[in-house]
């Protein structure tokens, strides 16, 4: 809708400078058509003020997204300012403005930034910004660098006062493609440029056209939202998020659980309708709801231990107090959350565990015996040691590098160099794990002419 200031269009719908061709006027076309794409244009003539055009603007997004766009993407068309005899464009761009219903509508950086931050803090709608201006800026700053030769200034992108000429409808147009298809603009032809504008194509030095392009897309994705969050979930203050690593909380049967969930905003716009839920237990309750850039929050919630033999949750096998495949408690938390400006949804997800205490106890050393030679063997006797808690799989007899098992004394390891001499161990393996080594027996040779 350019052309006319936005609380003019707004209250004359059937002002002939202000109908959208074929469709008719505003009050049509965003109750009767579906749209991808609304933009709204500011403009200072008239009575046009930071308060109407937060109103104007409002009271359009509420129309279109109750009717027939509820799914809309919505932009502010940030222009460029009137081409001055006095200012450069720098001084205007970063000309000041205030935060006023009264402050006049602006061409300017500080004026886009008021009117896009109310905007948002006012709708629950998201809306973003097709930076030309800033675009221009940019431009006219890469020339006082150097980098762009081929002009004086940014108001060589004008015709006349108010309009762009050849080269600024150029930037326009790649400006609005990387703004609204997230595409860079590096290569868009000018043939497809001109196509949006309904005009001609120019012939544009190719180096000047990809330095405007990679200076449009220096501002469309320096300023694309990237919204991001993470979650951190630890059991009792152990982060556990590894079954196997051995250090869950070991938590017995009716003692308290605490879980905590931090939640922190790790991307480059703010979030609303941050959320967390836990698949074990359901909804946390978190502080807010809002995270600002790189703000952080704790949400916490507790509950006793089940006993994980019996229990109805999901476990998984895990480490527990040096034993393995011991039944563990798993729960996840998954943080949620939308981009303020972008409304883009984001999640991250995070587990933790705990187990009950081990009652299992380890099998004790055999006490070593005597080792006999044999041709390249040993025979190795022991006596048997206290077996714990579990039940036993077998003995195991290492003399050097050489192991035998046996279900009892002794135990014959083969395998061994005649004249080498060996010392050897014992150990008993359980169902509930292994004990220690044995004492080493006494030096054993092995030989052809042992008996």
């Amino acid at each position: 809708m350019p052309g006319r200031q936005l609380n003019y269009i707004h209250s004359n719908p059937d002002d002939p400078m202000t109908l959208l061709g074929p469709i008719g006027n505003w009050q049509v076309a965003l109750t009767s058509y579906h749209w991808d794409f609304i933009t709204f244009q500011p403009f200072y003539h008239g009575t046009s003020t930071l308060g109407t055009d937060v109103t104007t603007i409002l009271d359009w997004i509420d129309l279109a997204t109750t009717n027939a766009s509820p799914d809309a993407t919505f932009y502010i068309y940030g222009a460029w300012p009137k081409r001055s005899n006095s200012l450069t464009y720098t001084e205007q761009w970063l000309a000041p403005a205030v935060d006023v219903d009264s402050q006049p509508t602006a061409l300017n950086s500080a004026y886009m930034d008021l009117l896009l931050g109310r905007v948002r803090s006012q709708s629950g709608t998201p809306i973003q910004i097709i930076p030309i201006g800033k675009v221009w800026f940019h431009i006219e700053q890469l020339i006082d660098a150097g980098v762009i030769t081929e002009l004086a200034d940014a108001y060589d992108l004008y015709r006349d006062d108010y309009h762009a000429n050849d080269i600024g409808k150029s930037v326009i147009a790649w400006t609005l493609y990387a703004s609204l298809f997230k595409e860079s603009a590096v290569g868009i032809d000018l043939s497809d440029i001109y196509s949006f504008y309904g005009d001609a194509p120019i012939v544009m030095d190719d180096v000047l056209a990809l330095k405007l392009q990679h200076a449009v897309d220096d501002i469309v994705f320096a300023l694309q939202p990237e919204p991001a969050i993470d979650i951190e979930k630890a059991t009792n203050g152990v982060d556990a998020d590894d079954p196997n690593a051995g250090d869950a909380p070991q938590v017995a049967p009716g003692g308290l659980v605490t879980w905590t969930y931090l939640v922190i905003n790790i991307g480059n716009e703010p979030l609303n309708n941050v959320a967390v839920n836990d698949d074990q237990i359901g909804p946390i309750i978190c502080p807010k709801t809002n995270l600002a850039l790189g703000e952080s929050m704790l949400c916490t919630a507790s509950g006793l231990a089940d006993d994980l033999n019996t229990t109805q949750f999901t476990t998984v096998p895990g480490l527990c107090g040096g034993f393995s495949n011991t039944p563990m408690y798993e729960n996840k938390g998954r943080a949620t959350g939308n981009g303020a400006n972008s409304g883009q949804f984001v999640e991250d997800q995070d587990p933790s565990h705990y187990c009950n205490p081990i009652t299992n106890t380890l099998p004790a050393a055999p006490t070593i015996g005597t080792a006999t030679p044999g041709d390249r063997r040993a025979i190795v006797s022991f006596t048997l040691g206290d077996l714990g808690s579990g039940t036993l799989v077998y003995y195991k007899s290492k003399c050097g590098s050489k192991t035998a098992t046996s279900s009892s004394s002794p135990i014959t390891v083969t395998g061994l160099t005649n004249g080498t001499t060996y010392t050897c161990t014992v150990r008993a393996i359980t169902s509930v794990g292994n004990s220690p080594s044995s004492a080493e027996s006494n030096p054993v040779k092995p030989s052809a002419a042992a008996p």
